[in-house]
């Protein structure tokens, strides 16, 4: 999911027309395992064909980090792809951004019965049908295609994002920024080193936790002492045992 979430964040950030992310999150909320949210640059009432293939591609661009990372995809993105073919199939029948022409295909009829939403007559035949369909898949490839150029050149930051969120779990727009420019996120360590201002990350604490235990031995007349005590002592036992050895030795002469 980080990953996936990473791929929404660098398409966000990169592509020119699209909104920016105001955070990203893999804390899960509903049935969602985690989500992006965007917030647009400016005020809009009008949405332009680059604004709307570059949504497009952004809507993809989950799908596209799992591929580039994983060599494999999730179920994860299938919402994702609702909501860009919708886009697609708009642009095409409403808006007459396809190779179609400016056209509007299908008409919008409200329904006479009760709990009923608008309906959607068609006015055309198969074989624009068809083609409406071939405009549709054309304009979806083409922005996959085109967003999984754009996060193979980012590849770095891509995963960077990725494992930051796997440590910190959720970003704001300011520190979205501050990883994908500088590579750090103050305050926060990653992966075990030490932040900006010289504080020990979580996997170095540990370390230096375990180098600091203390082992104490028991002796025999249950006084307690320290490994560097044992050190102190090793040479008069040493020397009491070639005494006793001596005495022995003396005795049976």
């Amino acid at each position: 999911m980080a990953y996936h979430e990473s791929g929404h964040t660098i398409a966000g950030y990169f592509l020119p027309n699209a909104d920016l992310v105001h955070k990203v999150t893999i804390v899960p909320r509903g049935q969602a395992g985690g989500y992006m949210v965007p917030i647009p640059k400016e005020e809009r009432f009008i949405l332009t064909e680059p604004e709307l293939k570059d949504r497009i591609a952004g809507l993809l661009a989950g799908r596209v980090a799992e591929e580039i990372v994983f060599g494999e995809v999730s179920v994860g993105a299938s919402d994702d792809f609702r909501k860009a073919t919708r886009i697609a199939r708009r642009m095409v029948t409403e808006f007459g951004m396809s190779r179609l022409g400016p056209l509007q295909f299908g008409e919008n009829q409200g329904q006479v019965f009760l709990g009923r939403d608008i309906g959607h007559e068609r006015n055309y035949s198969e074989q624009i049908a068809y083609e409406i369909d071939q405009e549709v898949r054309r304009i979806i490839t083409e922005q996959y295609e085109r967003c999984k150029e754009l996060l193979t050149k980012h590849r770095d930051k891509l995963e960077l994002v990725a494992e930051t969120l796997l440590e910190v779990e959720t970003l704001t727009a300011d520190q979205i920024k501050e990883v994908i420019e500088t590579g750090e996120l103050s305050n926060h360590p990653l992966k075990g080193g030490k932040d900006k201002q010289g504080e020990a990350g979580p996997n170095q604490g540990a370390t230096e936790a375990k180098d600091d235990v203390k082992v104490h031995i028991q002796s025999k007349k249950g006084e307690e002492y320290r490994p560097q005590d044992r050190r102190q002592t090793d040479g008069a036992e040493e020397k009491h045992i070639e005494e006793k050895q001596g005495d022995k030795d003396n005795k049976e002469d």
